[in-house]
């Protein structure tokens, strides 16, 4: 016997016997109180397969739970019965002929008969039908009223206690007062044929959730439930029930959010395109969008659009405390672009959600797992595209950020530099090998977007996927105009012009290039979740900074030798030849050398 409020003993007591397989408990439920209902239950955190129920938060949580509840009349009549809890108010709980398998109230008496009310209950460890259990450890929840009838109780009526139950019967004095029955009188006797063995690990959790009446007038009731993830959004569960035929799947997707919510059926495991979807919101007058389904055939939300093609029913969706749940049943072959794979090879599942009903893109919430529906085993699978978009972003970064930038500014320290050779050539190579690894970067990142992304290039926002096909066809152009490069001591007039046009494209595609990959980061951050924006853009701006600031420096340093080199020229009135080198070693003044016309 346990004594359960310790502020009051004896007020609440819990009384049981364990059989000798330890497959069966015996217990009684003594709440000595006159006319008063009373309940034991237990949350789907007090079970052993609690893992499929992530809205718990304590020990034992009454909402979602099973219970066995014993009411009085005025007359000292007891009524039992089992409920499946699914919410706080009292229309929520729900009778339940089974109560999942692992517990049956066998009786009751009341006033009259004993002091206050007592219940008797039959539990059972283990249920092969819904794969549930209970411990012979456990923890229960219970509570009481202050009138026969069931209602909302006083918080203080209620609690949770802990049971370490042994195998051993109880001594006969530890059994609750009663005159004309025993709890071994109240047990019903139990069915033959009925298999007791352990249920295997992996069979279907039990779904607590029941549609009380759906657009067709039916109830809409599911068989599993299991959690799709704990990662990027809170409470996300799947409930479903798959027909007797195997030809249609009802199923129920529940988060928290006061936005819409979605779960697709992807052409390819963790892609988001293409795919069917179902996507419905209900939060509020405001927040509301009908349960409908949509064809996928772009990331952006315009890609996003109703399917009338598909054929769903029984759909709807409930909001409450904000939990938003939508359900739907489809048929195996319902016009869209996916088959459903029911069999035990299981499918692949998305789901998203967003902070509103309309239909803009989700960011990080959302995720991929395979569902296999025979055998209710879940496997989390990563969502298609984030390792590529990363490491589009970084090819990108590293290319538009570091080296060709800093490529560009060596190459324009070469003018500077004119009157040292050996500096003059060290430049030069310097910047041909900076252009050469930037670019080999950049045509990898853009291999990336091209091979892996299925959206199209004029679908991408702000622009990002055109500016970047423009950005890498000045890029590709830059080292095939250095190869017509005209000499500079025969042909002036076309080496200005060729270094006008290599200039202005090079200035062209570093500064679209560099603008790409802002607008890059902000899409990764908003439209996806999966960067810090403020971080990346600290890094990738103090990036540009510091090679603008340190090429200003060199320029001001080369710009005062230049003028010193200058003032001693016209101080001793002689000029300075050029050094001999690739032009034939031809002379030149110092004014021509300070103009780069060599």
């Amino acid at each position: 016997m346990v004594d359960v409020i310790d502020e009051e003993p004896g007020k609440y007591t819990f009384h049981w016997t364990v059989d000798s397989s330890q497959e069966f408990v015996e217990s009684a439920v003594h709440l000595k109180e006159d006319d008063a209902w009373l309940s034991l239950g237990f949350g789907s955190s007090c079970r052993s397969d609690r893992a499929a129920y992530p809205f718990t938060t304590t020990n034992c949580d009454m909402v979602p739970a099973i219970a066995a509840i014993a009411e009085v009349n005025g007359e000292g009549d007891v009524s039992v019965g089992t409920y499946n809890i699914t919410g706080l108010s009292t229309s929520q709980i729900t009778s339940t002929s089974n109560a999942e398998g692992l517990m049956e109230v066998t009786g009751g008496v009341s006033s009259g008969e004993v002091d206050g009310t007592i219940m008797y209950i039959t539990l059972k460890m283990v249920d092969e039908d819904v794969g549930a259990s209970l411990d012979l450890g456990t923890s229960m929840n219970y509570a009481f009223g202050s009138s026969g009838n069931l209602a909302v109780h006083d918080p203080s009526n209620a609690g949770t206690f802990t049971v370490e139950m042994a195998s051993e019967p109880e001594d006969e004095d530890t059994e609750p007062e009663e005159d004309s029955q025993s709890t071994e009188e109240q047990v019903q006797p139990e069915e033959e044929g009925v298999d007791r063995a352990n249920v295997v690990k992996g069979e279907c959790p039990p779904s607590p959730l029941t549609v009380d009446r759906d657009p067709n007038g039916n109830s809409l009731t599911f068989e599993c439930r299991q959690p799709l993830t704990a990662d990027t959004m809170n409470d996300v569960v799947l409930d479903w029930a798959v027909s007797e035929d195997g030809n249609s799947l009802t199923v129920a997707l529940s988060a928290r959010t006061d936005g819409y919510l979605a779960i697709g059926f992807p052409v390819r495991a963790g892609n988001m395109v293409p795919a069917d979807a179902v996507i419905g919101a209900c939060s509020s007058a405001d927040e509301t969008l009908e349960v409908r389904p949509y064809k996928i055939s772009d990331d952006s939300s315009s890609g996003v659009v109703v399917d009338n093609d598909q054929v769903i029913s029984n759909q709807g969706c409930m909001y409450e405390d904000g939990l938003t749940t939508v359900y739907f049943t489809r048929e195996v072959e319902n016009g869209g672009q996916v088959a459903l794979e029911l069999s035990e090879e299981g499918m692949p599942l998305i789901f998203a959600s967003g902070d509103t009903s309309d239909l803009v893109h989700h960011g990080s919430s959302r995720g991929a797992v395979q569902v296999n529906f025979e055998s209710s085993e879940i496997e989390q699978q990563a969502v298609a595209g984030s390792t590529d978009r990363k490491s589009h972003g970084i090819l990108m970064a590293v290319a538009w950020i570091c080296m060709l930038p800093l490529g560009g500014a060596v190459g324009k320290l070469i003018q500077k530099m004119r009157r040292s050779p050996c500096i003059c050539k060290l430049l030069f190579y310097t910047h041909a090998i900076l252009q050469l690894f930037g670019l080999v970067i950049a045509t990898a990142g853009f291999a990336v977007a091209v091979g892996k992304f299925d959206a199209g290039i004029s679908k991408v926002p702000y622009g990002h996927g055109t500016i970047g096909v423009i950005v890498m066809a000045l890029t590709f152009f830059q080292p095939i105009n250095a190869l017509v490069r005209p000499d500079a001591a025969l042909m002036k007039t076309r080496r200005r012009v060729w270094e006008f046009v290599h200039a202005s494209t090079g200035k062209c595609a570093l500064l679209l290039g560099a603008f790409n990959v802002f607008t890059g980061i902000h899409i990764l951050a908003i439209n996806f979740g999966e960067i810090d924006q403020s971080l990346w853009v600290a890094l990738c701006a103090g990036s540009l900074c510091l090679i603008v600031f340190s090429r200003d420096m060199v320029e001001k340093y080369c710009d005062q030798e230049v003028y010193l080199q200058q003032q001693s020229c016209d101080k001793h009135d002689e000029h300075r030849a050029y050094p001999d080198g690739d032009d034939g070693g031809s002379a030149a003044s110092a004014e021509q050398l300070i103009k780069g016309d060599v």
